[in-house]
């Protein structure tokens, strides 16, 4: 992590037990990521307190925000002014509401401070810390189709493309009590580092998943991290691309224009992995990652890229010859998807249960963007019915 003293990169020098704007005492470092610090903090009304989430934005993350390149806040800012019956839309239960409160001053300079409701691990955490690392059946139909009314809630009433929808950013929600958590804190407190000269350091403690039921049949989501968001009516040939490698879709790697569509492949990536335990398209044996092994992956496991796709993208020339064959070829893979998916479900599904698994990862793993189903085409899945 980067430190504050690193300059207009570094993030806010926080202190447990700092007030912020003036209401909110920090209790315990939450976690980080690229662009900001979580904290958890109480606030008090009417003679009782509650916990929140606080977003830190770094130096550089405020500036990002202040010249309106990023999009955290003005989706924050979307959630604020909803009217009650849109709030009512089963997509907004699944979306992590985030407003910008302020800001915060330190040496470095302004941060700006988000507002949010605490929440438990990211899903990539819980998936990655259970047997096989991969969820029960019927727990990812259940997720999956809450991830969707999420999409299709940001999709439709907001107009923006995610672009990051990978599961280090779909979190769990938290349904412990203030009590819940009191008694987590008294039982683990927050531990700092040693000392240092311009700030102490927390370390992160991230909540746990307090009221999870162990098989996880109240396990519920919601998407988070909206600073990467872009409104669909502006993308263009110049609108940076900030998915991550693992969720990237075709036309993102080609130089194809892309819009929603993107999000849909990602949750078809996102599906497999939570069903199997691992990517689709990880090579085996293991390869260096580029961009050529992960499309030539593609092109293996789902047939060969459609020429009228490949003769709108800009960059195939790249890893694709005039007849649309690949300029580097792989020699092994990891054998058929559903192959793959049948082998990792064994006994928990029916042939039928694998069947309809894999048409609806099919339908989102389309490489013509426009061949790929709409979030709302895909919430009438037969697979969630079945």
């Amino acid at each position: 992590m980067l430190h504050p003293k690193d300059g207009p990169w570094g993030f806010f020098p926080m202190k447990l037990g700092q007030l912020i704007r003036g209401k909110y005492e920090v209790v315990r470092k939450l976690g980080y990521g690229t662009n900001a610090s979580i904290w958890l903090a109480k606030v008090r009304k009417d003679n009782v307190y509650e916990y929140v989430a606080l977003k830190v934005l770094s130096i550089n993350a405020t500036f990002l925000e202040f010249t309106h390149e990023t999009h955290e806040t003005e989706v924050g800012q979307s959630f604020l002014e909803l009217p009650q019956v849109v709030k009512e839309d089963p997509g907004y239960a699944h979306c992590a509401t985030t407003w910008l409160i302020g800001s915060a001053d330190s040496k470095w300079g302004i941060h700006y401070v988000c507002l949010l409701q605490p929440c438990g691990t990211s899903l990539e955490t819980l998936r990655a810390g259970l047997p096989r690392h991969r969820l029960p059946l019927s727990v990812v139909k259940r997720v999956i189709k809450q991830m969707l009314q999420a999409l299709h809630f940001l999709h439709i009433r907001f107009h923006v493309v995610h672009t990051d929808f990978k599961l280090d950013n779909i979190l769990v929600k938290l349904y412990a009590s203030t009590e819940d958590i009191d008694r987590f804190l008294r039982k683990y407190p927050a531990q700092t580092y040693p000392p240092i000269p311009e700030a102490s350091r927390s370390s992160d403690t991230p909540l746990p998943n307090l009221c999870l039921d162990p098989c996880l049949s109240n396990l519920d989501v919601c998407v988070s991290d909206y600073g990467n968001t872009v409104r669909a009516d502006s993308i263009n040939a110049d609108t940076p691309i900030f998915t991550a490698d693992q969720v990237a879709a075709p036309e993102q790697l080609l130089g194809h224009p892309w819009s929603y569509p993107a999000d849909v492949w990602a949750l078809g990536i996102n599906t497999f992995l939570m069903l199997t335990g691992s990517g689709p398209f990880e090579s085996q044996p293991p390869m260096p990652h580029s961009e050529a092994t992960k499309l030539a992956c593609i092109d293996t496991l789902l047939g060969p890229f459609p020429a009228h796709f490949l003769q709108r993208c800009t960059r195939a020339a790249q890893f694709f010859d005039a007849n649309g064959n690949l300029l580097h070829p792989v020699p092994f893979w990891g054998g058929p998807l559903e192959g793959r998916l049948r082998e990792s479900l064994g006994r928990e599904a029916t042939p039928r249960d694998v069947h309809n698994a894999w048409s609806f990862i099919r339908r989102c793993l389309q490489v013509d963007p426009a061949a790929r189903p709409t979030v709302g085409e895909l919430l009438a899945d037969a697979w969630f019915n079945a």
